[in-house]
């Protein structure tokens, strides 16, 4: 990989956890409100809280892969850093260049990812 190319790699890394830092300091600011909005009409059945409901969890769950992506981007740019980017945590070998311009904080090349996403569908969850 150029220094060329591994510089634009860091600046859209750069550019896209500044995006997600706004969103989810914008998120921060209107979720009160929003919360506020909702508390202030009691729910006329059970459908309403159950949307109320479902609404509240979407965000949550919204918030959480913002939080595990700002993670990858986070690690992208340390192995940027480290000399070690666009190379497999895993193997070890070159993740391929369409790849990263596809996903620019892959930290896997696509055979070690398709080997851990199949290892965690077969794997039963925990309690």
């Amino acid at each position: 990989m150029t220094e060329r190319q591994l510089k634009q790699f860091r600046q859209q890394l750069i550019q896209r956890l500044t995006e997600l830092y706004r969103s989810v300091h914008q998120d921060v600011h209107e979720t009160p409100l929003l919360d506020l909005f909702l508390q202030e009409e009691p729910p006329r059945d059970e459908g309403d809280e159950s949307l109320r409901d479902q609404l509240r969890d979407l965000r949550l769950s919204l918030r959480e892969q913002d939080a595990r992506l700002a993670q990858s981007i986070e690690g992208a740019l340390i192995r940027i850093a480290e000399g070690t980017f666009g190379e497999c945590v895993d193997c070890g070998n070159k993740i391929d260049i369409g790849r990263l311009r596809a996903v620019p904080w892959a930290a896997r090349c696509v055979d070690c990812q398709e080997s851990m996403e199949s290892e965690h569908r077969l794997r039963p969850p925990t309690l």
